[in-house]
């Protein structure tokens, strides 16, 4: 009994580690400082005691400012933005970590990337856990965006610039206002239609997405539940794609 017991019990220490894996880094700004973290998993995890490595200092996420998602309570799929990691720019680190135990202990290490140099930080720990090669580091512009699937693809391949978001000239037809704003945007336009309205965070991940048959001249759009932060906003319809940069403030 002694012994299919220990053996449950190992059994769900490696689900739980299987699951940790899957909480994985997809996105880095080293200009300001944000970092974007998605549960690749099955159940909702709690982020709030997650640690963060970068040149041997060590934030925890609850102590650093939210943009997007829930720290306590990321749901699979659900993607984590905050801001306030001191990141240099130039070269650095940044490893995941669990919220208990050494640093140096790659059993703690979740994910990790580096950039502009070698040998940071903690690439050993990230090396001999088996995500990242010896010497490699992102070389492209930032900010840095993760393309692998989140369970197996670890390392710099899955690494590349986040593309930028730019206004174009459809955008020109169509107003935004008030911009800076705080619940309502209204959107002045001629008729458009087959509508969709989505907003994005500045790592290029969806927060909000409304859908309408068409708009004639003003359409309210509610942005109660952005916090404030510098968003894009896309405008979807049949006769074009308008891009628009606006800001929130609470």
């Amino acid at each position: 009994m002694k012994k299919i017991t220990s053996f449950i019990l190992i059994l769900i220490f490696v689900g739980s580690l299987t699951l940790q894996a899957q909480i994985r880094l997809t996105a880095v700004d080293p200009a300001t400082g944000t970092v974007s973290i998605k549960n690749f998993g099955t159940v909702a995890v709690n982020l709030s005691s997650h640690r963060l490595c970068h040149l041997f200092t060590y934030p925890t996420i609850s102590s650093l400012t939210l943009v997007s998602g829930s720290m306590s309570n990321l749901l699979p799929g659900a993607s984590l933005v905050v801001t306030g990691v001191g990141l240099n720019a130039t070269a650095s680190d940044l490893g995941l970590y669990l919220p208990t135990g050494a640093f140096t202990d790659p059993n703690n290490m979740l994910d990790f990337v580096q950039w502009g140099s070698a040998g940071n930080g903690r690439e050993s720990v990230a090396v001999s856990k088996g995500i990242w090669d010896v010497g490699t580091f992102i070389t492209v512009a930032p900010p840095y965006q993760y393309t692998g699937d989140g369970l197996q693809q670890f390392g710099v391949t899955f690494w590349q610039t986040l593309t930028g978001i730019s206004e174009n000239e459809f955008s020109n037809t169509i107003t935004v206002y008030p911009n800076p704003a705080q619940n309502i945007i209204n959107i002045n336009t001629n008729t458009l239609s087959g509508v969709t309205f989505k907003v994005l965070n500045l790592l290029g991940e969806q927060l909000l997405i409304e859908k309408v048959s068409n708009i004639n001249q003003n359409y309210q759009l509610d942005v109660s539940e952005l916090i404030t932060g510098k968003y894009i906003l896309l405008i979807e319809s049949e006769e074009g794609v308008a891009v628009k940069k606006i800001t929130i403030v609470k």
